[in-house]
């Protein structure tokens, strides 16, 4: 059975991590929901700020689908603002948690429930072994790149697209399957633009990890999104990266 979300279902399950959560510093809460997984605290307080700018562009975009269906705002837009400007602190990440913690009230989650009835399903939720499956993927990739000499450029192109995926499933749960909108572009951007860097015969080993890792990018956006809701030409985003990385001198 296929298990539908929507805005409201996304924030709602948010919002219950958040509650249940009992670390003491705002930083380590989202850590914790949004599964972080960064070399040093920088780039882990990076991907926090980037994850809790998502988490306000979807309460946005809530707010925006709510209006659409004519239900009166009175019902739910002052709670939810509420709830809204209690959790987004980017600039304050390392702050207390418990005193936020306590102003998330069961009116919000209510509300929540609610709109989650009214509004329409825009995705089908993403089981949890293809995401782990992709994260394996890129674990093997990172490996495989920190134990070999690649070329300068392509070492740092391959870098960038780990970064944009990785960054990608950090907020997936804020966003559905939209997130890997920008990461499929980016890769076929990247091969019409560099496609020297990855065909020669000593990048055989490399080239065939990245056809696995957007091969894997790809099922998993094309089972979340319908694919009328696909805002890409995902077909032919797909043909380019697997007819070139399959392809060799």
């Amino acid at each position: 059975m296929e298990n539908k979300t929507n805005s409201a279902i996304r924030l709602n399950k948010i919002i219950q991590k958040a509650y249940k959560n009992d670390n003491k510093i705002i930083a380590d809460v989202w850590k914790n929901i949004f599964d972080i997984n960064e070399s040093n605290k920088h780039f882990t307080e990076m991907a926090v700020i980037d994850c809790l700018n998502n988490l306000n562009d979807e309460f946005e975009l809530f707010k925006v689908k709510m209006k659409e269906t004519d239900f009166s705002e009175n019902l739910y837009k002052n709670e939810i603002t509420q709830l809204q400007n209690n959790l987004i602190v980017p600039t304050g990440i390392n702050g207390d948690w418990q005193p936020r913690k306590q102003q998330i009230t069961d009116v919000q989650f209510k509300i929540l429930d609610f709109c989650s009835e009214i509004l329409p399903n825009d995705e089908i939720s993403i089981n949890d072994e293809e995401i782990e499956e992709l994260k394996k993927l890129l674990d093997e990739l990172e490996d495989f790149i920190e134990n070999n000499s690649l070329p300068t450029d392509l070492n740092n192109i391959i870098k960038k697209h780990i970064s944009k995926i990785k960054t990608a499933l950090y907020s997936y749960n804020i966003k559905g399957a939209n997130v890997f909108d920008e990461v499929l572009q980016s890769a076929y951007g990247e091969i019409i633009k560099n496609p020297d860097l990855f065909k020669t015969k000593s990048n055989e080993e490399v080239r065939s990890k990245l056809s696995k890792i957007w091969s894997k990018v790809q099922t998993v956006y094309k089972t979340g999104k319908c694919i009328e809701q696909v805002t890409i030409d995902i077909n032919n985003v797909t043909n380019v990266l697997q007819n070139f990385f399959t392809s060799s001198n």
